[in-house]
């Protein structure tokens, strides 16, 4: 009898892509791994397209406040996953790279994983960072034992919330929803305040103030991540709309603004995309510390829903994310109707620890 065959995995190669000219193959490749992940966690969505892809790979280029490399996994000239590093080069956090790992469902458990968290470790120590921070959701459960045997540590639990807009229409938008008791009541609850939208792209006299009403997203809860308050700039501001127009997104923006002196008060921000045309996606909501206290953050929510509901009719879903400590915002969208879609952890891990790991005991592929 002869002795069994030993089965040879498939070499692993890991290729690097410049997102400013990625070629046909290269954008092909993303586009199909990005559509087998669409299937298994948001299958109601549009395809992912390569169209579609090529401008998100654009836009990546246009944030100056990451350092950003991509590569693609291939595995007999078949793309089977990808791998993106952002390193913060701005001022705040360049302690840290953010990664994410992507490997498509049906090349698992092969390595491919792992090959691109030993890229990634490359770059982070090529770029001197001593913490990496990467993310799994509950749609590939085999991510977070991942994680875990590469020495990771859960940094903050989030969660993807969603508001289907046809199921929960008369509770929002009827005679009486809640849209218009909310709108009723922002200017009773808040008399000293006005809401007005700001056009796309930001005039720059609004970048500064704008910029310095973002940094109240610092408050939002972040776990026991070791990551520092974020800076926002005009500068970023810029690169952030030059992105969101790359991507093809049309951008809806209101502020909240103190009637006797103008000030920031609060903003709230949503994006629609034609490649995805029934889902919206809520961006930040935030009030400066200062100015809480007023139900600024249900008038600014209302008067988006409602605008949403008038002008973008065939919307199904409004998508957001959301720490699964932040209270506040959780209440609000809860009784709008946001139910949870999907769960996730933010996990980190020290350079030197997922050294030390990779080179020991190869954790099982997720």
């Amino acid at each position: 009898m002869n002795d069994p065959v030993p089965s040879v995995r498939p070499a692993i190669a890991i290729v690097a892509v410049d997102p400013t000219a990625p070629d046909e193959a290269m954008v092909a490749g993303f586009a199909a791994v990005r559509e087998s992940l669409r299937r298994e966690s948001e299958p109601h969505d549009a395809p992912a397209t390569e169209e579609a892809t090529r401008r998100r790979l654009a836009a990546i280029a246009q944030v100056r406040e990451l350092a950003v490399e991509l590569v693609l996994a291939r595995m007999d000239d078949v793309v089977v996953g990808f791998g993106a590093a952002l390193a913060p080069i701005a001022g705040d956090n360049v302690h840290l790279l953010q990664i994410d790992v992507a490997v498509a469902p049906e090349a698992r458990r092969r390595g491919v994983g792992r090959a691109l968290v030993a890229w990634s470790l490359d770059v982070a120590r090529r770029r001197g960072r001593r913490l990496i921070i990467g993310f799994s959701h509950d749609t590939a459960p085999a991510g977070g034992a991942f994680a875990r045997a590469l020495g990771a540590s859960e940094g903050l639990r989030s969660r993807i919330n969603e508001l289907d807009l046809v199921r929960h229409g008369e509770h929002l938008f009827g005679a009486d929803g809640l849209v218009a008791r909310w709108l009723a009541d922002g200017p009773v609850r808040a008399p000293g305040y006005a809401i007005e939208w700001l056009p796309h792209p930001l005039p720059e006299e609004t970048l500064e103030p704008f910029a310095a009403l973002q940094r109240s997203m610092n408050d939002a809860p972040r776990g026991t991540l070791d990551v520092e308050d974020r800076v926002y700039t005009a500068d970023a501001l810029r690169d952030l709309e030059a992105a969101s127009a790359a991507r093809g997104d049309v951008a809806w923006t209101l502020v909240a603004r103190r009637r006797d002196d103008g000030a920031y008060a609060g903003f709230t921000d949503l994006y629609w995309n034609a490649d995805n045309p029934r889902v919206a996606q809520q961006g930040d909501t935030a009030v400066a510390p200062e100015h809480r206290g007023h139900a600024l953050g249900k008038w600014l929510k209302a008067l988006m829903l409602e605008r949403l509901h008038r002008e973008r009719p065939d919307v199904r879903v409004v998508r957001t994310g959301n720490a699964d400590t932040n209270a506040a915002m959780l209440a609000i969208n809860e009784a709008l109707g946001f139910a949870v879609a999907r769960e996730g952890i933010v996990w980190q891990v020290a350079t030197d620890e997922l050294a030390r790991r990779l080179e020991g005991q190869a954790p099982r592929d997720a």
